[in-house]
């Protein structure tokens, strides 16, 4: 190093001065955008949303062009990264062998076609003044549409049943009307065993399908439902009786199937993307 610094004539001590790397500039934030930005994640209609659905919002529904990497690069300067939602505190069947059909647990749940499959489940959330309250959604697994419901005191098979007719009627508008070949996929729990729930599902021409013991992956639409309407639905409201309940989560399931946007539908909503089919079929 003497020698080189010799023949460049360069004094060694500029040689190992430390170079000043030039100071980077603070990133600029186009304020406009984040404006819009606030708007969507603070809105109630949409807690919890990340940089990817708020960009399907930017995009699809305020008719922004906006790249992914601009909302994500606001968001992170903002400290405005989605937090995963907490369950709020609450108070808190038999596996039974009479199932015929269990499905395999690495089959994929999804279909391509409407009128193929249903899923539902059951799950409860507690009410101020009523106590827990059972919630019985009924999902079409080709779009992910809740197309029937059943809010009740009572979590037993009639209600499920109830569910049932109603996203029969939603659909079909008719009994006679339901299309061969449907199948309705659930878990274990009693209501969906119990005879009278057998006996329904053989009336309307449903043929019912059943997930393995300890596999919800393989009811993960009607999981998923579930994480969903309780993250941005029943978990951001403090409910005093099941008419307040109902009300608020009948509305929120219009907005489910109407507005919200779904990533596994390429950011379309429930019904936008079962009206594309059917433009693309005829």
């Amino acid at each position: 190093m003497r020698r080189i610094c010799h023949v460049l004539d360069l004094p060694r001590s500029t040689y190992y001065r430390k170079a000043k790397l030039p100071v980077k500039s603070k990133p600029v934030v186009d304020e406009q955008i984040a404006l819009h930005i606030k708007a969507i994640i603070t809105d109630p209609k949409y807690p919890g949303y990340g940089y990817r659905r708020t960009l399907a919002v930017l995009r699809f529904d305020l008719k922004i062009p906006i790249g992914k990497n601009k909302v994500q690069r606001i968001m992170q300067i903002k400290g405005w990264q989605a937090k995963p939602i907490k369950r709020p505190q609450r108070y808190g069947g038999q596996p039974y062998d009479s199932r015929q059909i269990v499905v395999d647990p690495n089959e994929t749940i999804a279909v391509s076609q409407p009128d193929t499959r249903w899923c539902t489940d059951l799950t409860r959330f507690y009410t101020q003044a009523d106590g827990l309250i059972n919630l019985i959604p009924v999902i079409d697994c080709f779009n992910s549409e809740c197309v029937g419901y059943r809010v009740s005191y009572r979590g037993r098979s009639i209600e499920a049943e109830e569910a049932l007719q109603d996203a029969v009627l939603n659909s079909y508008k008719d009994v006679r009307s339901v299309p061969k070949g449907l199948r309705l996929r659930t878990d274990n729990g009693s209501i969906f065993l119990a005879k009278s729930y057998w006996d329904e599902l053989k009336r309307l021409g449903i043929e019912p399908e059943y997930t393995p013991y300890s596999c919800p992956q393989a009811n993960g639409i009607a999981e998923r439902f579930m994480r969903t309407i309780k993250e941005e639905c029943i978990w951001q409201h403090r409910f005093n009786t099941l008419q307040e309940a109902e009300l608020v989560i009948s509305e929120w399931i219009k907005f489910y199937n109407n507005q919200r946007r779904h990533s596994r539908l390429g950011y379309l909503t429930p019904v936008q993307y079962r009206e594309s089919l059917r433009k693309n079929a005829a």
